[in-house]
């Protein structure tokens, strides 16, 4: 495949390929946690026969009436059979997580802007679709810059299996018709064929098989329209400070993909030609008091892969561990690796 070599810490991979299956430098800031995000708002709902207020047209013919899912009854949501354990552990997780996700996890501002500029030229109005969504610590900031450069021309549907996530997601909002959550499996989108313009997500893609995820995808997107992913790959993740500094975190966290699988994911006779992968890094300077508590609170759903009695042997050996990394201001400096994909439905 095609290697060019980024400036600074970038380094890209271009190239056209396509199928449906299985860098920058930038100083990592932390969202704030207000609710304060203008007006946009949203509803949760128990997936089927979704409420839709006075709703963008488009974003109205993309939701549909599911059968498994009436407001009122006990959520369902569709598993393949290897997926189903590790559905389960997922909400559970994020469930025990989500009043305090957003302050926990570290906010990249440069992949906010990545996906702004790939969807900035698409033909107005364009429909967005989150999928695991969570609190929407990238989608509203996506959507709101967005909505600036055109006002009044950008709808969006969230989709998560954790309701809890989704609450939240209503406390950081304000009341819009424009933008809808939805709890539902990615596997199984509540949403038409071919009526969205971007589908997104991310740090969420180890969540799901590639290929089930990738095929309704594209079920679900316009032709010529973008798939963008923001992840790690499991080199990615022993270079983290993560997988360098706590116990067996890099040996516990098997769902990654590789940049190689996800480039033969999208090669033929899959439905996507791949558009950019690119690997990305952020640098961050914190504390050694916050990095203890984002571990002791579980802010990775790796974690839940721990033993109780191996977190805390974990978490002991980290602290110590992260003493050492101590610079003579008393921060710590450390880089974040991701890797951006985008992709153009065919």
């Amino acid at each position: 495949m095609p290697h060019e070599k980024g400036r600074g810490c970038e380094w890209r991979w271009r190239g056209s390929y396509v199928n449906r299956d299985r860098g920058h430098s930038s100083q990592a800031v932390e969202e704030p946690t207000h609710s304060g995000a203008g007006n946009i708002s949203v509803e949760v709902c128990q997936l089927g026969p979704v409420q839709q207020p006075a709703f963008h047209a488009a974003s109205a013919r993309a939701l549909v009436d599911h059968p498994n899912t009436r407001l009122g009854r006990p959520m369902h949501l569709v598993r393949t059979p290897s997926s189903a354990r590790r559905i389960a552990r997922n909400t559970t997780h994020f469930r025990h997580v989500s009043r305090r996700y957003t302050a926990l996890r570290t906010f990249h501002g440069s992949s906010v802007d990545r996906t702004v500029e790939a969807l900035e030229s698409l033909e107005r109005p364009i429909t967005l679709l989150d999928v695991g969504v969570g609190t929407g610590r990238y989608l509203l900031p996506i959507f709101r810059r967005l909505k600036q450069r055109v006002p009044g021309s950008v709808y969006a549907v969230g989709v998560d299996a954790e309701s809890a996530m989704l609450e939240r997601l209503t406390v950081r909002t304000g009341a819009t018709s424009r933008l809808t959550a939805v709890v539902a499996d990615g596997y199984r989108l509540p949403v038409q064929d071919g009526t969205i313009d971007a589908l997104l997500c991310f740090n969420a893609i180890h969540h799901f098989e590639l290929r089930p995820f990738l095929a309704e995808a594209a079920r679900v997107l316009l032709p010529g329209r973008r798939l963008l992913l923001y992840t790690r790959t499991p080199e990615q993740n022993r270079r983290t400070i993560w997988g360098r500094l706590f116990p067996l975190f890099a040996e516990k966290e098997k769902r990654l993909y590789s940049a190689e699988e996800i480039r033969a994911a999208l090669e033929p006779p899959s439905q996507f030609q791949l558009l950019e992968i690119a690997a990305v890094r952020h640098v961050e300077h914190t504390s050694a008091e916050r990095l203890h508590e984002q571990a002791r609170l579980r802010h990775y759903s790796t974690f839940h892969f721990y033993t109780p009695e191996e977190f805390r042997r974990a978490l002991q050996v980290f602290q110590h561990r992260l003493e050492a990394e101590l610079d003579g201001d008393g921060t710590i400096e450390f880089t974040h690796e991701n890797t951006w994909v985008a992709a153009e439905r065919l």
